[in-house]
């Protein structure tokens, strides 16, 4: 990517992907080496471009979700605090699950800040201070609990997908031309799933 390109870009950043934008600011901060450089060249303020670049960097999954409108730039800034990538996964999933309203971005920051104050796990500090439940499950198509579908969410949203999607995939391509006489036959669905979703989240890595 060319300075010219890369300003086209900055100038509209709102209508690139984040990885774009991030290209984008790398280049130009190459070119005139602060943010603050970039930003009187360019146009957006230096707190914008300084943002963009580290929404970027956060993993593929959770920038398509930001994306996608289901985590506000707001919360997703705070994500980018933590500092551990599992981290910002489980916190980026149970703000999604939930529900985007569910946790504001000042609760978001709350968490981030107790987190890297007190090295608790996100879950812990989400269940403690918020009431979330990280021992709930969803019959979809079969009972599910939320470690694993916080498991197939990291495949599934690398990939631009919804879990739920992905997991119908995966039943239709293991229930393919197989038979059920019982439902001890149907047990094994489960753990094909776990298995399946084990060998998407080692792809997604």
């Amino acid at each position: 990517m060319d300075v010219i390109a890369a300003k086209g870009i900055l100038e509209n950043y709102n209508a690139h992907h984040l990885d774009r934008v991030g290209e984008a600011i790398e280049v130009l901060k190459e070119k005139y080496g602060t943010y603050e450089a970039i930003a009187a060249e360019v146009g957006p303020n230096q707190h914008t471009i300084s943002k963009y670049y580290r929404l970027s960097k956060l993993p593929e999954g959770i920038r398509w979700k930001v994306e996608e409108g289901e985590l506000s730039g707001e919360a997703a800034v705070q994500i980018c605090r933590l500092k551990d990538e599992n981290d910002q996964w489980v916190l980026a999933f149970a703000i999604v699950d939930a529900g985007k309203e569910a946790l504001t971005a000042r609760e978001c920051k709350e968490v981030v800040e107790d987190v890297r104050e007190t090295g608790r796990p996100v879950e812990e500090v989400l269940t403690q201070r918020f009431g979330f439940d990280f021992d709930s499950t969803v019959l979809f198509p079969l009972l599910v609990d939320y470690w694993f579908r916080f498991k197939v969410c990291r495949a599934a949203w690398n990939r631009q997908k919804e879990w739920k999607s992905l997991v119908n995939e995966i039943l239709k391509q293991w229930l393919n031309g197989r038979e059920f006489s019982s439902t001890a036959d149907l047990k094994g669905i489960s753990r094909e799933l776990i298995d399946a979703a084990s060998r998407l989240e080692e792809l997604a890595e």
